[in-house]
């Protein structure tokens, strides 16, 4: 009876102890990505128009119906500033 519970536990053990790995994995591959396309990127960024307007571009990953991933590319750098802290243009 005791051996019934052990699988079930080594398997749960297993799997938590696989996802910092899967994490890092994801992370490198994601930087790979980037920098792979990152050409690209600058390509695109550059035929923004250039006015009184930030400039932001979104590159989706794409990814599960619930998550997705992506960069973005904020000339402004108001996307990392606390909510409610950016300008009106930027909010715009």
């Amino acid at each position: 009876m005791d051996t019934v519970a052990v699988v079930p536990t080594a398997v749960i053990i297993a799997i938590v102890s696989f996802l910092p790995i899967l994490h890092v994995g994801n992370y490198i591959g994601g930087a790979v990505r980037f920098a792979l396309t990152q050409a690209d990127y600058d390509k695109e960024v550059s035929l923004l128009p250039v006015d009184d307007k930030p400039r932001i571009r979104i590159f989706n990953w794409g990814g599960m119906i619930w998550v997705s991933r992506g960069i973005v590319y904020d000339d402004s750098d108001e996307i990392a500033l606390p909510k409610g802290r950016q300008s009106k243009a930027w909010l715009d």
